[in-house]
């Protein structure tokens, strides 16, 4: 099994067995699509757009490192007008 393959399967353990650590995971992700629907420009804007720009963003902040305080700089959804699923 590669070291990524291991990495998953233990942080999948543990997301698992801790139901803290599965909370603090959820509401992070679930943060990150509010602020990125925040910051969306409601002109009936594509969910999938927004949904990308808040997968990014907890990506971002996961990846970074701890020492780090700036808050990682984000593209801004393109604004469409018709909605599309």
């Amino acid at each position: 099994m590669s070291e990524l393959s291991e990495a998953v399967k233990t942080l999948k353990e543990a997301l698992k067995s801790d139901k803290e650590l599965y909370f603090g995971w959820q509401s992070n992700i679930a943060m990150a699509f509010v602020d990125s629907f925040s910051e969306a420009t409601l002109i009936k804007m594509n969910i999938h757009e927004i949904a990308n720009t808040a997968a990014k963003r907890f990506l971002d902040l996961l990846i970074r490192d701890s020492n780090e305080t700036e808050k990682p700089k984000e593209e801004k959804p393109k604004t469409i007008r018709s909605f599309t699923r």
